[in-house]
């Protein structure tokens, strides 16, 4: 009971303190790297957001900077360890075209959320279908809810009453799904005979 009742909350606040002297911490690193990328208006926004943005805007460039982070990710996955492609069902030469898509839809998205989001929503379709054709299923709750994040984050910048944006944004999803669903798997003609002599 004693431990409960004094020490459990003790270690509470402590934990607490510490984390509020991390986020000093970085946002002291973030106020003095920000003059040197003034140049880059891409990510003079991303510092902008992050030292006096809104929650909107923050979880807007998160997850945007995600996007670019996954997709470079991925990109280097299909090039450096083409074995490991294997686990998500997806060809090598699939991942490094997907991941190199969705880093430049992140950077499409951070330089202007109106032209950026159909590319995004081509992400992230691909990405639910990756997610739903592969073990990692949750990952298509968490790919549909990054695009309903950014689209809800940005709900004042984007022309949603226009029915031809909305559809563009629909069609591009659709299309990440159905490039991930037919074109996926698909081996490169040079890859059967590769097999062959293995």
């Amino acid at each position: 009971r004693f431990e409960v009742r004094i020490v459990w909350p003790l270690c509470l606040q402590a934990r607490a303190r510490s984390m509020e002297g991390v986020v000093a911490k970085v946002f002291e690193i973030l106020t003095i790297a920000r003059p040197h990328f003034e140049w880059l208006p891409v990510a003079d926004k991303c510092f902008a957001a992050a030292l006096s943005g809104t929650t909107e805007e923050r979880s807007s460039v998160a997850a945007a900077l995600m996007t670019v982070a996954a997709g470079a990710a991925h990109a280097l996955q299909g090039v450096a360890a083409p074995s490991t492609c294997g686990q998500m069902n997806v060809q090598p030469w699939f991942m490094t075209c997907a991941g190199l898509w969705m880093l430049g839809s992140g950077c499409a998205f951070l330089w202007n959320e109106v032209v950026g989001l159909p590319f995004m929503a081509a992400s992230m379709g691909g990405a639910a279908a990756t997610a739903a054709l592969s073990p990692a299923k949750p990952g298509v709750v968490f790919s549909s809810a990054t695009l309903g994040a950014v689209v809800y984050c940005n709900k004042d910048k984007l022309p949603l009453d226009n029915p031809m944006y909305i559809l563009l944004v629909v069609g591009m999803w659709a299309y990440g799904i159905w490039g991930r669903a037919f074109l996926g798997n698909k081996k490169l003609r040079g890859d059967d005979s590769s097999a062959k002599k293995d």
